[in-house]
């Protein structure tokens, strides 16, 4: 994170490389990404809430997203040759399910909004700037995701699930929706683990949901992906 004095302001700004595996139309291309991202701390905003924030966006990515297979729902190909017939992962990288490809830009968006959530309100982030190593080229995406990305109903029109709103909105360890399958939709599956135990080590009178046993969780579940859904129209 750096700040940058200009005048009387004060422009803070997140970088951070990811590491990813996309699976674009038919190609499935290694990719190491370059973010950065704008931050805009609420009026209320402590430093604690930044050291809290940035812990969980980092192992986020760094636990959860690096070497993680990343396609979009839509994607016939990516869902047979990833998923089973019973859901199971045929591989045992960690998977990312997004609503459109898996672009510069779209994973811009999605960043933004998970990012966010990670924040608990505590601040948002404005412009997020995506360089891939793929072809020299630069995406900044300027907007809001809320204006970008789908919200429950559209993203996963069958029921039950087990959350009232995306992954990408949720502050859990979570990059993928899935149709429940078990009687009890109330418990959340064991991937969408909470990040609550960073901010437990951070803020130790607070209490926070235990950190699980295994952390990284590969391969361990059997999610139900339905396909399809809200088509890009760009």
């Amino acid at each position: 994170m750096a700040d940058v004095e200009d005048g009387a302001n004060i422009i803070i700004d997140f970088s951070h490389k990811i590491t990813l595996i996309r699976y674009l139309g038919n190609t499935m291309t290694p990719v190491s990404l370059k973010m950065r991202a704008e931050v805009f701390p609420s009026d209320t905003a402590l430093e604690i809430d930044f050291d809290v924030t940035f812990s969980k966006i980092k192992f986020w990515f760094e636990t959860v997203i690096s070497r993680s297979v990343v396609f979009c729902r839509s994607n016939l190909t990516a869902m047979d040759m990833l998923l089973n017939d019973t859901g199971k992962p045929r591989v045992i990288n960690h998977l990312m399910v997004t609503p459109f490809e898996p672009t510069d830009e779209h994973l811009a968006v999605l960043f933004q909004s998970k990012m966010t959530a990670f924040s608990k309100g505590s601040m948002e982030f404005g412009c997020v700037r995506i360089e891939a190593d793929e072809g020299g080229l630069v995406f900044t995406y300027v907007g809001d995701w809320r204006d970008d990305l789908p919200d429950m109903d559209d993203w996963f029109p069958m029921k039950p699930y087990y959350f009232e709103i995306p992954w990408w909105q949720r502050d859990d360890a979570s990059t993928l929706d899935v149709i429940a399958t078990d009687a009890d939709i109330t418990q959340a599956p064991s991937w969408a683990y909470s990040l609550d135990f960073i901010e437990k080590a951070i803020r130790p009178n607070k209490a926070a949901t235990p950190q699980p046993e295994e952390v990284v969780i590969r391969g361990a579940f059997r999610p139900k992906i339905i396909s399809g859904g809200k088509e890009d129209t760009d």
